[in-house]
């Protein structure tokens, strides 16, 4: 779900209501770097670990994409996968790092 052939990020919603600075700088970084791969404009809201993160004041975002048609299949395997999207979703999860 981050490094898939057909990769793309979109804002998921509690992660913006519940971590928006943190959200915003992620995703200024992301489409800064790669702005094909993340994309403004409307919200997904996915109930997941980081909503229980937030709540408990840890300031987490969701990077995942929505899309990927073969999440929880059997047919998520590794032909899906691309190494290089995965490498640069490290690339900007590592900018944001050392952002701070």
């Amino acid at each position: 779900m981050v490094c898939d052939a057909n990769l793309e990020f979109i804002i998921e919603g509690t992660s913006y209501r519940d971590a928006k600075a943190n959200t915003e700088r992620v995703w200024s970084i992301g489409h800064a770097m790669y702005p094909e791969l993340f994309s403004y404009g409307e919200f997904v809201n996915i109930y997941d670990d980081h909503v229980s993160l937030n709540a408990v004041g840890i300031p987490s975002t969701l990077l995942m994409d929505f899309t990927y048609p073969y999440w929880h299949t059997t047919r998520d395997t590794i032909d899906k996968c691309s190494a290089k999207n995965m490498e640069k979703v490290v690339e900007v999860v590592l900018a944001y790092v050392y952002s701070f």
